[in-house]
């Protein structure tokens, strides 16, 4: 179909999402920033490259990731796919996931290390859909947990597509404002890549002084948020995510009330920067609907 991005640990005839994350970015460019640390888009890759290398897995590898967000989760993630592997994203607690999907490695991602508990493949494994990426959990509306299966089409397609609703250009810079194993926050990571832009990797909450102060410092140009995120910045101080840099807030993740909405599109435009509500679904990757600022 045209993708770029074919890679050695995909099946053939296959494009991968790592191919449209990784390979994009001019060498020039920073691809993350994070505790005092940046990578290049021509040193991500080698990094990938070797962690890919370190993790050694057995082909087609189910690898429970988890940790906080930083360069070594997104190099750890990123090689996982890389390599044809398929990471389930978890949260501060994956006794769970792992006691019900016995996957073969577990990688936690620390802000200096990386921590890799491997076990034998079980053999009541059922062997994957060739096209099968990564598995994320969801409640969905019933609010009983379950695994979305995302294939490297869904990824890509998806990436691209909020990428172009949004306008991202390599000259962008977006923030983890939300955790990466969850599908809004991880469309953040993914759609910035995909347009060869950054992405500033923090755990700050948008409240902390030092998540405005990364804001300023690196020129962060979008920040994503569900209506609890506004509400945080609004007690706080709109001014904590309205920095001279910023262009573009979303919204998903939720209803977020009319009039906060209007509240919201307003500080934006006094900051000429625009609002963008937006609806999503792990089911569908992420983000799948917006409403076009003019119209809000």
């Amino acid at each position: 179909d045209g993708w770029e991005g074919m890679r050695p640990g995909v099946p053939a005839g296959l494009a991968c999402i790592a191919g449209v994350l990784l390979d994009r970015g001019a060498d020039e460019r920073v691809a993350l920033v994070a505790a005092g640390r940046s990578l290049r888009y021509g040193e991500l890759r080698p990094a990938v490259a070797a962690r890919a290398a370190d993790l050694a897995l057995p082909p087609r590898s189910l690898a429970v990731l988890t940790g906080p967000a930083g360069i070594e989760w997104i190099v750890s993630y990123l090689a996982l796919l890389d390599a044809g592997h398929i990471p389930l994203l978890a949260g501060d607690d994956p006794g769970p996931l792992v006691e019900a999907w016995h996957p073969d490695v577990v990688i936690t991602a620390s802000a200096d290390r990386v921590a890799v508990d491997r076990s034998p493949r079980d053999p009541r494994r059922v062997e994957p859909q060739p096209d099968l990426a990564l598995l994320m959990s969801t409640s969905g509306s019933t609010g009983s947990p379950k695994l979305v299966r995302l294939s490297h089409r869904n990824l890509a397609s998806n990436a691209d597509a909020i990428g172009a609703a949004l306008g991202l250009t390599a000259d962008d810079c977006g923030v983890t404002s939300l955790p990466l194993h969850y599908c809004y926050g991880l469309s953040v990571l993914h759609s910035h890549l995909a347009a060869g832009a950054r992405i500033v990797a923090t755990t700050a909450s948008v409240v902390d002084p030092c998540f405005a102060d990364a804001v300023r410092t690196h020129g962060v140009s979008s920040i994503a948020g569900v209506p609890h995120t506004f509400d945080l910045a609004e007690a706080a101080g709109p001014d904590r995510i309205l920095g001279p840099s910023v262009r573009l807030l979303t919204q998903a993740g939720g209803r977020m009330d009319p009039a906060a909405q209007e509240r919201w599109r307003a500080r934006a435009a006094a900051n000429d920067a625009e609002f963008v509500v937006m609806y999503g679904q792990t089911e569908a990757t992420a983000r799948m609907a917006f409403l076009p600022p003019r119209l809000a």
